[in-house]
């Protein structure tokens, strides 16, 4: 049974995107974000606000785990508040790159499952470990707690993956984040071009799950390149059709 906490949470993270931008299914290949005035919405603002999203999550996770260094909750209560967040961060990113709510489908939620049952299984390690005192309730302890929401990136960047060939599309490249990047990343935008699913997926590197890497995608479709970009960061999809390959 889902909590309140993650019904509250969802509308409020539907809330942040909606308002400005909406999804339309039948510009280009796969569809695009557009603003109020109907234009399409630059892939900077619509990341801005995925991102806002992210830290939304991040806040509430930082908030529940200073109540646990208080002792002012339970470890079971701060686990149960995990659950719902990692499930939250995990169901706003898959859906916003697939399109919106509406657009998943069964199979999707059930990647979306599996992805939260992995991650369930890593917060439990961390709970056992913070009951050993192991894992001692310090900045440590705070930076591990505010992972599980920068995880959602990769959450995007699979979701991408999938569509992407869903529609066509055959091969991707990594496009690295300015100035902030890590050496396997780097190592990983020199290869180019290569087949879907060759190179590492966001989060697999050394930045882990602080990754802000953008996946694009390229096929040939109607005699036209269509090349589909996922900012894999914040779970943006932004597809155009270019009249010759780049």
């Amino acid at each position: 049974m889902t909590s309140p906490l993650v019904n509250e949470s969802v509308q409020l993270i539907t809330n942040r995107l909606t308002p400005d931008f909406r999804f339309n299914p039948g510009l280009g290949t796969t569809g695009r974000y557009i603003n109020k005035a109907g234009r399409i919405a630059p892939q900077s603002a619509v990341t801005e606000a995925l991102e806002q999203m992210i830290a939304g999550v991040k806040g509430d996770m930082v908030a529940v785990s200073q109540q646990l260094q208080a002792g002012t909750i339970s470890l079971a209560d701060w686990q149960l508040a995990m659950r719902d967040n990692i499930k939250i961060i995990h169901s706003s990113q898959a859906s916003i790159a697939k399109g919106g709510w509406a657009r998943m489908t069964p199979t999707d939620w059930g990647r979306v499952g599996s992805t939260t049952k992995r991650q369930y299984a890593f917060l439990q390690n961390f709970a056992v470990e913070i009951e050993s005192g192991k894992q001692k309730l310090n900045g440590q302890f705070m930076r591990r707690a505010g992972m599980y929401a920068d995880a959602g990136r990769g959450t995007a960047g699979d979701v991408g993956r999938i569509e992407a060939s869903n529609n066509g599309l055959t091969e991707e490249r990594r496009i690295i984040f300015p100035g902030d990047s890590c050496p396997t990343c780097i190592d990983q935008a020199q290869r180019g071009w290569q087949p879907i699913g060759t190179l590492n997926r966001i989060g697999d590197s050394e930045c882990r799950t602080n990754c802000r890497c953008i996946f694009e995608f390229r096929g040939n479709q109607t005699g036209a390149l269509a090349r589909l970009a996922i900012a894999a960061g914040a779970g943006l999809l932004a597809n155009e059709i270019l009249g010759g390959d780049n």
